[in-house]
């Protein structure tokens, strides 16, 4: 679901269109708030989760979004008992745009949610990776109607869950990061058969895998025609979730190293002087810009996002390389850096409108558009390799950006003549940037990086 309500008028109330399927509530928008309107179905969970202590245990925690209840309203359906405005979140994320230790960290969080919920005689009906998401630099859950009273027998949600990452984060560890990229296309995730097929067969030595996805995969299967194996066969669901923990707690991965990865530290096509006059500009336009949200495309591990951070802008780094966003992320928990929010976002690629009607999950372009864009020593690569010209460019950065901070690269620097022999350069034409930029912006600011013949341009829409 979209939670971006910057343009909504101030009294108009509208559905959330990916919030349809709970039969216990429905998200609305009214204005820049977002309310979640409770059924009378969901009224006796709601209170035993408010009663019972759980719901301040995991607020406190960190591990559950906050929310107030507000007053009823005329435009409420006629099924309405409660709403509860819940705090909310920057930037709605997918697990696909995630790198290996946000999808470890959202795992541990739905973990700890339902240890906790069990404590209270609570349990969570299902454990999808939309209902996690970033918030002050901590993966929480938002959906408070998740949470309903225990039912005897396991927890129904454990298939869901291995399917939505333990099977996922298995597939990094054992193959490669973009396995993640799976998740795009099965949003209910990795079916555990597939799984098993796709996990080497090293991984069968492997416990947590051989428990959790290959044997749990086979007792899945039918044994007869219309039936189904218990994926638990004792119930103890907290030797489970304890279990599930201790698994996610020790997957580790290491992110590869390369030109991206070391690009802050070298510094490639850039003298010294060039790269401190290349982030002063930066420092400029951002202090000029004052924006709120900022993203930032080619962020590779986040040198310049961290600028916009800086000047108190909520920025999400954008990059192809699943390492340079598992690094960024990194830093960015280290240094308690909760402006920042690492994303893997291929622009040839990327993450378009998907489910039910193709209005359950918005796009990149439909969540947008942010106070400032940034896409430094990126259009080049675009343009060449990736053979977007100029004005698509432009064009698509006025969608998403209400001003942008572009570094233009000459047809003779360094990188582009590399490319000569496999691709034609002779698409990058100063004058034809400036043309483009015309066409979809108001105003112009050129500055030219010292000592470099790379150029920096401010456009605006003010």
């Amino acid at each position: 679901m979209t939670l971006n309500t910057a343009h909504e008028p101030a009294g108009s109330v509208r559905a959330i269109s990916g919030s349809f399927r709970d039969p216990s509530g429905r998200v609305f928008v009214q204005g820049t708030d977002i309310l979640r309107v409770l059924f009378d179905s969901g009224r006796h969970d709601y209170e035993h989760l408010m009663k019972s202590g759980l719901y301040d245990r995991l607020v406190d925690k960190g591990l559950l979004v906050p929310h107030t209840e507000v007053t009823r309203a005329t435009w409420e359906p006629p099924n309405a008992w409660r709403v509860l405005r819940p705090e909310r979140v920057p930037f709605i994320s997918y697990a696909s745009e995630w790198c290996f230790s946000q999808l470890r960290d959202a795992a541990m969080t739905t973990l700890q949610v339902q240890r906790e919920a069990l404590r209270f005689g609570m349990t969570l009906k299902d454990a999808p990776t939309a209902n996690v998401q970033f918030l002050d630099g901590r993966a929480v859950l938002i959906d408070t109607l998740s949470l309903v009273r225990r039912p005897a027998g396991p927890w129904v949600a454990y298939y869901q869950f291995c399917k939505q990452f333990l099977a996922p984060l298995l597939l990094v560890v054992y193959r490669d990061a973009h396995m993640l990229k799976l998740l795009g296309a099965e949003v209910d995730g990795i079916p555990l058969d597939r799984a098993s097929r796709l996990l080497p067969w090293r991984s069968w030595l492997r416990p947590s895998a051989l428990l959790h996805v290959h044997l749990h995969a086979r007792a899945r299967e039918p044994s007869t025609p219309g039936t189904v194996r218990k994926t638990s066969s004792d119930g103890r669901t907290e030797i489970l979730v304890d279990n599930l923990m201790h698994v996610v707690e020790r997957l580790r991965w290491t992110p590869s190293s390369s030109d991206w990865t070391r690009y802050e530290k070298q510094q490639p096509t850039y003298t010294p002087a060039a790269w401190a006059a290349r982030l002063e500009v930066v420092n400029h336009v951002v202090a000029q810009n004052k924006p709120r949200t900022a993203w930032d495309f080619g962020a590779a591990t986040g040198y310049v996002s961290r600028i916009t951070t800086g000047h108190g802008a909520f920025t999400v780094a954008f990059d192809a390389d699943p390492s340079c966003v598992e690094l960024a992320y990194r830093d960015a928990r280290r240094e308690m850096n909760n402006r920042l929010l690492p994303l893997v976002q291929d622009l040839l690629h990327p993450t378009s409108c998907g489910g039910w009607a193709q209005g359950e999950h918005p796009g990149l372009i439909e969540r947008g558009p942010v106070d400032l864009v940034l896409a430094l020593g990126l259009i080049h690569h675009l343009a060449v390799p990736g053979g977007i010209p100029l004005d698509r460019q432009l064009e698509f950065f006025a969608k998403v950006g209400r001003a942008a901070l572009i570094e233009w690269v000459p047809q003779d620097d360094p990188v582009v003549t590399a490319w000569s022999n496999r691709f034609r350069v002779d698409c990058l034409h100063e004058p034809d940037f400036v043309a483009a930029a015309t066409r979809h912006f108001a105003r112009i600011e050129r500055h030219q990086v010292a000592d470099s013949r790379r150029v920096l341009y401010y456009l605006t829409n003010a």
